[in-house]
């Protein structure tokens, strides 16, 4: 029985010491192609990079970060982390509170903060993006364009996680999730080759990165459909705790039967602490595609609730998501939950 122990614990042992050589061999052949793209713990860029996160959850020890500045780059790095058998993660904006989900132990950080091409073509309907930015780089740059696009309701919210993961927009009622909104991928497969997904060409994997997240190949460029946009009507509705049972009606009606697709909302109840006590408020987050229309009939049983703030306004995409994105905290101890709520009638579920 000793025996077959120590065989299991020296197999264990090897298998550790190989998986940790061919990943530091990755860091190594890595660094003899990219001198100037690999880094190493205790070096100024390291230390910016691997903390650059949205939550604490993702501050892990990789041997090395790769920080790649185009798809041959890409394309060079995954030859090389194949051949070398190197495990890695990839990180475009780091907002994401799942462990492990952008960062990685002991393995090979790909960071893609020096992607970041981003230009309008010349009819204005399509916007090319790279993986190294943010929305909050985004929306500035089409405004002076007079567009926007489906990307995320929060700034400081990264390009690449939402638009392969799906993506919940303001604009989702009239166009859908943002992956649908991207009409062209350039992507980088696991053999290292550099490929473009459209409807028509590479379909399957198309289809795939709508949701697929990060599985089917890197992602190095975006084009996105653009929206023509000066100005929305928005903000955000704040009211008091006793006003909370109204609140959740509207959000279940509103949910129910949505009735205009300009609309969007985003409601939440927020625990507010008052000495020894919690009290809870009702915010909600309301969109309406109009530059000249306030209030619309399908905010009403919002609005006809008296409230204890109201930023509602004509606004830029930009000026609104930067109004949303105050509320993303930056290096906290995020974690993602789910919950069903079990009822048979209405006031149950509510």
């Amino acid at each position: 029985m000793k025996s077959a122990f120590r065989l299991v614990a020296l197999s264990t042992l090897l298998a550790t010491l190989t998986a940790t050589t061919a990943r530091r061999d990755g860091c190594t052949v890595l660094t003899q192609r990219f001198p100037t793209k690999v880094f190493y713990p205790s070096s100024d860029v390291f230390e910016y990079e691997n903390a650059e996160f949205w939550s604490n959850t993702q501050l892990l020890d990789p041997a090395c970060i790769f920080r790649p500045s185009s798809a041959k780059d890409v394309s060079d790095g995954i030859r090389i982390l194949d051949a070398t058998s190197g495990k890695f993660a990839i990180r475009g904006g780091g907002h994401m509170g799942i462990k492990g989900a952008n960062n990685i132990d002991d393995g090979i950080l790909m960071a893609m903060s020096n992607l970041t091409h981003m230009s309008v073509s010349a009819d204005k309907k399509t916007l090319s993006v790279g993986p190294g930015y943010r929305f909050s780089d985004v929306y500035p740059y089409l405004q002076q364009y007079g567009l926007t696009v489906g990307g995320a309701r929060l700034g400081p919210v990264g390009v690449p996680g939402i638009l392969l993961a799906g993506g919940i927009n303001f604009y989702g009622n009239q166009f859908g999730f943002s992956a649908d909104q991207v009409k062209r991928y350039e992507v980088v497969l696991a053999n290292g080759e550099i490929v473009e997904a459209t409807e028509k060409k590479n379909a399957d994997l198309f289809w795939a990165l709508k949701g697929g997240s990060s599985n089917f190949g890197v992602v190095t460029r975006f084009d996105m459909k653009t929206i023509p946009s000066k100005k929305v009507w928005a903000g955000i509705y704040t009211v008091a705790q006793q006003y909370l049972p109204q609140f959740l009606e509207a959000t279940a009606n509103y949910s129910s039967a949505i009735t205009d697709p300009l609309s969007h909302i985003v409601p939440a109840v927020i625990p507010v602490p008052s000495g020894s006590e919690i009290n809870y408020i009702g915010a909600v987050i309301l969109f309406y595609d109009s530059n000249t229309l306030t209030y619309p009939r399908c905010f009403e049983a919002f609005t006809s609730i008296p409230n204890i703030g109201n930023t509602l306004d004509f606004k830029t995409m930009d000026e609104f998501t930067t109004e949303t994105g105050a509320a993303v905290v930056p290096h906290i101890n995020d974690i993602f939950v789910s919950g069903t709520v079990v009822g048979k009638t209405y006031d149950q579920l509510l």
